[in-house]
This record gives C-alpha cells, structure tokens and sequence, in this order.
C-alpha cells in the first residue's frame, strides 16, 4: 500500500467508514451515528485513505471544554501501520481546536495499547449488557410513577445530565430530544431522573437516586431492535440489578482521560449514550 493520508470524512464516505468499523469491531453497524457527526458542527470524521481506499477511521464530537473520541476503527490488513494513532491525534487536535480541555474516550482491549501510548489515563470501566427487544411497546407512564418526557423538561434535563456527567452535553441531548424518552420527577419541576431515546443507541438515563436509577434501567428496550447499554462499573447499584437481570453481558470498554479530571458522578449514571460516547 501507497502511504496513507488521514483526511477529513466526505459525505461519499460513510458507507466505507461503517464498513471499515463494521470489519474493525466484528459487527454491523448502523449509519445514522456517523450521518449524524457529519451533519453536526460539534462533529468531526476523519479518514485513513490509501490508494483511494478507506482503511482506517476516528471520530470525535465536542462538548467544548470535553471532547469525546470514538469509532476508531482500522481494516485488519492495514493494521501495524500505525493508522489508529495517527487518526486519534487528528481528532484530538480537531477537539482541542474546538475548546477540549479534557479528553475522553471508551476503549476496547485492542485499542487501549494506542491510547496508552498517547498518555490517555483509565478511570474505571463500563460494563455492557446487550439487551433484547422488549415483548411490547413502552407503556405510557411505565415504569410506575414514569411519564413521557415534555418539552418544559428540556433545561431540567441538561442540568440534572450535567450534575452526572460533569459535562455539558447539550448538542447530543438536543438532537436527540425528538426521540423522545421518560422522566421521573418528585413534584413539579423537580426531575429525579430522566432516559432519552436516541437515534445512534440506547441513549443516556442519569438518576439522582438508586431507587429511580433502577426504575428506568429497562427504558432503552426497543420493540424493534436490540440495544447494547453501558453502566459504569462503580454504579454498583446499576451493575447488580442488570446481573440479576440475566442480560447477556458482552466484551467491557474502559473509560480513558487526556487533560483535566472532569468531576462526574459514575453512581448518577445508569445508561451511557452509546459504546462510543460517553
């Protein structure tokens, strides 16, 4: 192969860059999270491209004081070359250049040696689980006390997602809020926990107590798809009730920092965006 350029991802490119992590992680894949980041001026795409084929990818997407890695991913023949690190330091320039001052990505055994490499920290693991489709449709107001999220619950959302996660996620939660979810509130106006569908996975569920973490735990369940939901393993709460579950557990990520500490609530956190985000 000719040398390998990293380039910015085209629109003509996305059905190689599914392919290409589709290859990389040893499942298919859906579009519509890469369709997205490449809609999204909080999103980047990059390419490894050599002699006119996609070899390699990484994405990123901005918080702007926290950026998030994900997606990178290398064709199997045209690994040892170095591509995967080389994709990571674009999008890391890329998020720095957008305001980062932290660095965050989920990593699977196979990519953590590059991060190490680049002097990306572990702070604990997701576990995940792949969760079947559900029998039925959610019910309105299921689980007990549950009821649809509302568009007057929007700033209640960002707030409580922030106290959680330490971040500002407003361009993900945004994008998503269409889909809509399920919230949980003691009284008017005070939301103890929310679960947001979204287009691109599982979508995030964040509670500020263990009884209503548990009471949405199950709100990713699709009627038509299965879904892959990740706990942080310090959410021991979380963690119990989906053993005891008896979900299929599959393959773990490692949470990785680069820059300043970001001061989240792992025990706040009972369902990550999606395997890449956080």
């Amino acid at each position: 192969m000719s040398e390998v350029r990293i380039r910015p991802a085209r629109t003509g490119d996305l059905s190689s860059v599914v392919r290409t992590l589709t290859t990389a992680f040893g499942e298919p894949l859906r579009a519509d999270t890469w369709e997205w980041l490449q809609r999204s001026p909080e999103g980047e795409i990059l390419v490894a491209e050599g002699d006119g084929v996609v070899v390699g990818t990484g994405s990123g997407l901005s918080f702007g004081a926290t950026g998030w890695i994900g997606g990178v991913g290398v064709e199997p023949g045209s690994r040892g070359q170095g591509i995967a690190r080389a994709v990571t330091e674009g999008i890391s320039e890329w998020l720095r250049g957008a305001g980062a001052r932290t660095l965050l990505l989920q990593a699977t055994d196979l990519g953590r040696p590059v991060y190490d490499r680049l002097g990306f920290e572990a702070e604990g693991r997701y576990r995940m689980w792949s969760l079947p489709p559900a029998r039925r449709r959610r019910r309105r107001g299921a689980p007990d006390g549950a009821r649809p999220l509302e568009p007057h619950d929007f700033s209640a959302v960002l707030a409580l997602d922030a106290t959680a996660t330490g971040e500002r996620r407003d361009p993900a939660i945004r994008a998503a809020w269409s889909s809509g979810g399920v919230a949980l509130a003691d009284g008017p106006g005070n939301l103890q926990a929310y679960h947001l569908d979204s287009p691109w996975g599982a979508g995030p569920t964040v509670a500020m107590d263990v009884a209503s973490g548990l009471a949405l735990l199950e709100s990713a369940q699709r009627p038509d798809a299965g879904v892959r939901v990740g706990v942080p393993e310090e959410n021991g709460a979380a963690v119990r009730a989906m053993v005891r579950r008896g979900y299929d557990e599959v393959a773990p990520t490692l949470r990785m920092r680069a820059g300043e500490p970001v001061p989240w609530r792992p025990d706040l956190v009972f369902g990550v965006f999606n395997p890449f985000w956080g």
